[in-house]
């Protein structure tokens, strides 16, 4: 049973990694595997924050400092990236 839900569960992922970058994927699907990998991604720094400040680490709550500020800014870097191509589509129809 625990090589079953592994191997689903990273079925999942995989394909939310692939499907995220993918035009020829529709966009609600995009949408919604990058709400799971959000999900995920602020599952894992959620457990490690809760987890260094249990602990009392020092060492573990700057790395995990680190992990959420590296998903925050690559979150606003593909938002940013994305409106930029957007307004230079926009512009093309004019």
């Amino acid at each position: 049973m625990e090589y079953v839900i592994e191997f689903l569960f990273e079925l999942i992922f995989e394909g939310c990694l692939e499907a995220v970058g993918e035009k020829k994927v529709p966009l609600i699907i995009r949408i919604l595997c990058a709400a799971v990998l959000l999900l995920v991604f602020g599952g894992i720094a959620g457990i490690l924050l809760y987890t260094s400040i249990v602990d009392e680490s020092g060492v573990l709550l700057a790395f995990t400092v680190f992990f959420i500020l590296l998903i925050v800014f690559t979150l606003i870097y593909r938002i940013n990236k994305i409106k930029k191509k957007r307004g230079k589509n926009e512009g093309d129809y004019n």
